[in-house]
């Protein structure tokens, strides 16, 4: 059974508030109706950027072709595209070829700082940007390079070995009813791993063959507030609630190669 729900809720689609992109000079690749949708008012004052790396096998001869793990296609050739995208909008924010070899941890850097110049990022605005990753980029030193930027995060945790530590401090499992079979915890486990406080999210389920398969999210820089929000949550509402909208938010991201 898959921890992870890639589709998306039309309740999530936000518009970016004029705070974020006053004085703004946006990229050329962008059309004036993108710029004119990223003007209009919202509740939400956040932008979500998805960060991620999509294998593609190719011929011998293709550029930037080199070995490397493809899914089902082990020790072919072929590269890795990496994207960042403004999922809220459907746009692309990067696109980038990179050798078929690279990892999402190696290329996080690079694309960030190219995200930033299409953005024209500002200390503001990295405040009010959420940076979204799967477990490729969720090491502890990549994590704390973005949160000393200033940015919020939303990832999987890098370790396997760790997130299996820390299920077990996990005190109370709510069902998942989006997911049958699924169920979600906090993690009671301090950490002091991180430059700025984080919260992190267990999540279970179980194989084919009866065992248990977990993972861990981690949450910074904004609160369960701001995840009620952008889930269109009651911010009355319960702890179960909260604990089910933070999955939810982390399920809606994108940037793979399947949702452009």
């Amino acid at each position: 059974m898959r921890l992870f729900n890639r589709s998306r809720s039309k309740r999530w689609m936000q518009r970016l508030p004029r705070t974020w992109i006053k004085c703004n000079r946006f990229s050329p690749r962008f059309s004036a109706s993108t710029v004119r949708r990223l003007s209009t008012p919202t509740a939400s004052f956040w932008l979500i950027l998805d960060v991620d790396l999509t294998g593609m096998p190719c011929g011998k001869k293709a550029e930037k072709s080199t070995k490397g793990y493809f899914g089902q296609h082990r020790s072919r050739r072929g590269r890795q595209q990496g994207r960042v995208l403004a999922s809220q909008y459907g746009e692309i924010v990067v696109d980038a070829l990179y050798p078929g070899n690279t990892i999402l941890l190696n290329a996080l850097p690079s694309l960030i700082e190219k995200a930033e110049q299409v953005l024209a990022s500002t200390p503001f605005k990295r405040k009010h940007t959420i940076i979204r990753l799967d477990a490729g980029g969720g090491s502890v030193a990549s994590l704390n390079s973005l949160l000393s930027q200033g940015y919020a995060i939303v990832s999987k945790d890098y370790s396997a070995q760790r997130a299996r530590l820390l299920v077990k401090s996990v005190k109370e499992w709510v069902e998942d009813p989006d997911q049958p079979g699924r169920q979600v915890g906090w993690v009671m486990e301090k950490s002091l791993d991180y430059v700025r406080p984080v919260r992190r999210l267990a999540v279970r389920s179980k194989s084919a063959k009866g065992h248990w398969q977990s993972a861990v999210l981690l949450f910074a820089g904004l609160d369960q507030q701001d995840i009620l929000t952008l889930m269109g949550e009651s911010l009355l509402a319960d702890e179960a609630t909260i604990m089910r909208a933070s999955i939810h938010f982390y399920d809606q991201r994108g940037g793979g190669i399947e949702t452009s």
